[in-house]
Order: C-alpha cells, then sequence, then structure tokens
C-alpha cells in the first residue's frame, strides 16, 4: 500500500520546519541514516527509498512480517535516549521524539509492507533540514506491536557530499568504567562504507572518551581515542571510517581517572563514499 501526503500538508509542515532547524554549512547530501535496531517480538523497519530533494517527493519503506496495520511518526527532532513504552508484551524503544511530533501518518500493510511518500515543496532554504522518522507495525491476529528503527532523513540538493545531523534531543549519558552508548547498527541509504564524525560534550574536561566501530563481516573492532583539554569533544577532521551495517559505540574507559564522565552528542556527520 502506498500513503501519499497531499502538497499542502507537506508544505505547512516544513514551512514549520525551517524556523526551528538551521540548514547547516555545506550539507548538501539528499539522503537516510539508520539508526539502532527494532524492538518487540515482529522485526520491522523502516527504510528510505526515494532521496529527499526539494521540488520532488521522498518516501520510506514500512516493513514487518506478518503485520497488517502501521504508522509512521514524523519528528523534529530524534531522541537517542530513547523513550520507553509497552505494548501488552512487547517492550518498545521510541527515537522519533514525542515532544516535537509533527505528524502520524496510518497505513495499510496488507502484504507486510508500505510505502509512505511526501511532495517536499521547491525550496532550496530547506536544504540542509534534518527529519527524523519511526514506525510502529501491528498484528490483531499475532497479538504484537513492534517499533522500527530510528531513520533520520537529510534534505539535500544533490545524492552526493556529506549529511550533518543536528537534530538528536541534547540528552546526557552517565557512562561509569567500561559503560557504551550503543548506537546499533549504523547504517546508510545505500549501505555504502561511510566516514563518520560526531561530536559533543563531556562532563569532565580530563576523562578520554573512544569511539569503537565494529565490522559485521570480520568482528574487528576499531578504536579511536579522544583526548582531553575540553569538555567539548570530536572525532577531528578526519573522523572514522565506518563499514556498512557496522556497530558504533562511544565507550568511558576510564582514563586517566577511575569515574564515571557524562555523555552528550550534538552532531552525527556522514559522508557516504
Amino acid at each position: 500500500m502506498t500513503k501519499l501526503l497531499n502538497t499542502t500538508l507537506a508544505m505547512t509542515l516544513l514551512t514549520q520546519l525551517v524556523a526551528p532547524l538551521a540548514a547547516q554549512t555545506g550539507d548538501t547530501r539528499a539522503g537516510y541514516l539508520e539508526l539502532f535496531h527494532s524492538t518487540g517480538r515482529v522485526p520491522a523497519r523502516l527504510t528510505g527509498t526515494l532521496p529527499p530533494i526539494p521540488g520532488k517527493t521522498m518516501s520510506v519503506l514500512l516493513g514487518a512480517p506478518g503485520h497488517a496495520f502501521g504508522a509512521a511518526f514524523l519528528s523534529w527532532r530524534a531522541d537517542l535516549g530513547p523513550t520507553t513504552v509497552t505494548f501488552g508484551r512487547d517492550q518498545l524503544s521510541i527515537y522519533a521524539d514525542p515532544l516535537t511530533l509533527v505528524t502520524t501518518i496510518p497505513v495499510g500493510m496488507p502484504s507486510g509492507f508500505a510505502t509512505i511518500s511526501l511532495p517536499l515543496p521547491p525550496d532550496p532554504s530547506l536544504v540542509g533540514l534534518d527529519l527524523a522518522w519511526q514506525g510502529l507495525t501491528m498484528s490483531a491476529t499475532l497479538g504484537s506491536v513492534s517499533a522500527t528503527n530510528l531513520l533520520l532523513a537529510n534534505i539535500g540538493s544533490t545524492e552526493g557530499g556529506n549529511m550533518v545531523f543536528a537534530n538528536v534531543v541534547r540528552r546526557s549519558w552517565s557512562l561509569g568504567c567500561n559503560e557504551c552508548i550503543d548506537l546499533d547498527e549504523f547504517r546508510s541509504d545505500k549501505d555504502k562504507e561511510r566516514i563518520v564524525k560526531i561530536s559533543g560534550t563531556r562532563g569532565r574536561d580530563d576523562q578520554e572518551l573512544e569511539v569503537r566501530v565494529t565490522d559485521p563481516k570480520t568482528n574487528k573492532t576499531t578504536t579511536t581515542k579522544i583526548g582531553t583539554g575540553s569538555t567539548s569533544w570530536d572525532l577531528g577532521t578526519s573522523g572514522v571510517r565506518v563499514p556498512p551495517g557496522a556497530k558504533v559505540e562511544i565507550r568511558n574507559p576510564c582514563r586517566p581517572r577511575n569515574e564515571r564522565v557524562s555523555v552528550t552528542i550534538l552532531t552525527i556527520d556522514v559522508t557516504v563514499l
């Protein structure tokens, strides 16, 4: 089944988005980024299909085997926290920020899939704008509800270049020794290798951090150390190389102090190779 939001609604929604979320300089790639696994007993996935380019129609594909109904949520921001809700025996993680929810789009899924399309107005000021999508799927027969992965969309003018996602909620994690912020699978719209840069803040300027990337094919983990000297941190100008489907974690190695540290993610910058 295909669900098409009308152009008038699309223009109204995206005009509202332009003011609170400024476009990022050089942030011109039209594409998607999948973060986190689905939750619930039945695997569900939300993927980007047609790229989000002003003047064209973007679309996402919602799928869950055996589920006949679903809904897609479009928010201004992504909550990496996440919010946890319980439906019967299913405990679900919600990453599309409910406090900045723009719209909910219900769909039928007679074959377990549904395409949701959103026409974008031909406004070049939309380039660099980030959207956060997530889906819920359900089956009365199976008695189950599932939440998909988080799907970040970056409105761009081309299908090349880089994407900067700055619409993540500024939530801090308190990491004890060897504890991680687990971003799970780090996928792109075309599952190609990426260069990833992550920036944020930390509660102590003398505590190291590590970014660990685990290749799913070789199970090899590459570690990049983030030094001390400032409460702000980033991966530097070169970033880290992330294979398709790799697991990305931010870890407190407890160096030089054996102490907890608060960590906040501010932006995720992705260049698809």
